[in-house]
């Protein structure tokens, strides 16, 4: 490495750890005391292998500067009593190093001009320069459990300076996520393992129509006592059953609210009388009667997997801004909205996306390798199980919200109240609502009607049903109650 390199880095060395002492004075909370430590932890081990190899044969002002650093760090470390374990030195850095480079990683997604882009590619040689010091000074820990994500960062950040492929670094980047989203979710596979047997009763429904209510029907029924006196009445009829899910007692519990919780759970009783859907042994969907009270004890254990799904529907959702960005075509946007998928496919019209894009499409966004034509009336296969069900609507659903037939209204943006990295609070709280959908979606195949509010997502259950071969009629709330109250 020529010195006037290894000097400009250096320099940048210090304007880093510069920065960390300023955040650690600045530190608000013990959590962010202890990561400011961490990340300063992390830089006493690179400087201190570098001071004692690299830079023994020069002449810099850095050298000594070097040594001088290490005493102040050691002190500082003294102070909060944070401890300097040597055979703990790789798997320090390894706790660091990564998110650092995926961070950068992260951002240089979003850059769009050349010297944006430049900028991003000096910040990453310097961190390649770190991991130099790492690799061939101190001698990375091949055994240390972040040590694949690590090597994983470095090999994306090498390949981007010297392709400079903004489009490749996405791709990279959103597997990855994906990946390590996978990764803890295995993680709780153990944790899911039933605990607790709850009484089920299966139910016999035979000639009889079954209705499948949105999470937010039962809202309006709370609400509006026109709503209530009509499900009050409606779930009174012998020949009718109100079914609920599991997915309704997820979203229960993500009320974060006791009194909230209580009342919407005694809503769903009233109305379903423990009637549930469940999936048997075999992945068979079957009609049960169970007590709704055991049953959300039961699906608080799911909570923690529950957010990771959330959490992937954002990575997904991210592919609508990288992988396959929005432009702006009139004639396409309205050739797709006037179109069912069935229509696109028969590909008449030269403004609407071919079989292979959308293939091309269900490679990022889909549950597995299927093509589009796959799915098509998948529910006419009797050996499908409902996971293999839930996989198709889900993988459906996304395809339809990148192209924009029924798709769901996201803003990409940077945003001060955002809480995934760059949706804001409403876009947020649509792409993780998404997943119920997709489960609510799935459950109400059982079922003669699924009855939403939402008229988005009624056309989108509408082309989906439709497209796999689904029995059931996806209908408005306000049609519903005028086709009953009519009927």
């Amino acid at each position: 490495m020529r010195s006037i390199n290894r000097c400009k880095y250096c320099h940048m060395i210090f304007q880093h750890i510069t920065i960390l002492k300023n955040e650690l004075n600045r530190a608000q909370s013990q959590k962010q005391i202890e990561a400011s430590l961490w990340e300063l932890k992390s830089y006493y081990w690179l400087i201190s292998a570098y001071n004692g190899s690299s830079l023994q044969n020069c002449n810099c002002e850095y050298r000594s500067l070097f040594f001088t650093e290490l005493i102040e760090l050691e002190t500082l470390f003294n102070s909060y009593n944070f401890d300097l374990v040597p055979n703990e030195m790789c798997c320090d850095i390894c706790k660091i190093l990564p998110c650092e480079i995926f961070s950068l990683l992260n951002v240089a997604c979003t850059l769009s001009t050349n010297e944006q882009i430049q900028s991003m590619i000096e910040e990453l040689q310097y961190h390649i320069f770190l991991s130099h010091i790492y690799n061939s000074i101190i001698g990375r820990c091949t055994n240390c459990e972040h040590d694949i994500e690590y090597m994983a960062c470095l090999k994306f950040a090498y390949e981007f300076t010297v392709t400079k492929d903004i489009h490749q670094l996405q791709s990279s980047v959103y597997f990855w996520k994906l990946a390590r989203n996978h990764d803890e979710m295995l993680a709780l596979a153990d944790k899911l393992l039933p605990s607790v047997q709850i009484n089920s009763s299966k139910i016999n429904i035979q000639n009889r129509k079954t209705i499948y209510l949105d999470f937010n029907v039962y809202q309006q029924y709370e609400d509006d006592p026109i709503v209530k006196s009509f499900f009050d009445d409606l779930s009174s009829k012998d020949e009718i059953d109100i079914i609920c899910s599991k997915t309704h007692l997820d979203e229960v519990l993500r009320m974060g609210n006791h009194e909230y919780e209580q009342k919407r759970l005694e809503s769903l009783y009233e109305l379903t009388k423990g009637k549930i859907i469940l999936i048997d042994d075999e992945g068979v969907p079957c009609f049960c009667k169970e007590d709704l009270n055991d049953s959300l004890q039961h699906t608080q254990k799911y909570q923690k997997i529950n957010a990771l799904f959330e959490e992937q529907m954002c990575i997904r959702t991210e592919t609508r801004k990288y992988l396959f960005p929005y432009k702006e075509n009139p004639k396409q946007d309205s050739a797709v909205g006037n179109s069912s998928l069935d229509e696109i496919l028969d590909g008449k019209t030269n403004f609407l996306p071919s079989e292979d894009k959308l293939n091309n499409i269900l490679q990022y966004v889909g549950c597995s390798d299927k093509k589009i034509m796959d799915y098509k009336e998948i529910l006419k296969n009797n050996t499908i199980n409902f996971m293999e069900l839930c996989s198709a609507i889900y993988s459906i659903a996304q395809l339809l919200n990148i192209i924009g037939l029924h798709g769901d209204s996201i803003q990409n943006k940077n945003h001060p109240d955002a809480v995934y990295p760059i949706y804001g609070k409403k876009s947020y709280k649509t792409i993780r609502s998404g997943y119920y959908d997709n489960f609510h979606l799935s459950y109400a195949t059982q079922c003669t009607y699924f009855v939403t509010k939402d008229k988005k997502l009624f056309k989108k259950a509408s082309e989906i049903y439709k497209f796999i071969g689904a029995q059931t009629t996806a209908i408005l709330l306000d049609d519903f109650i005028k086709f009953f109250s009519e009927a």
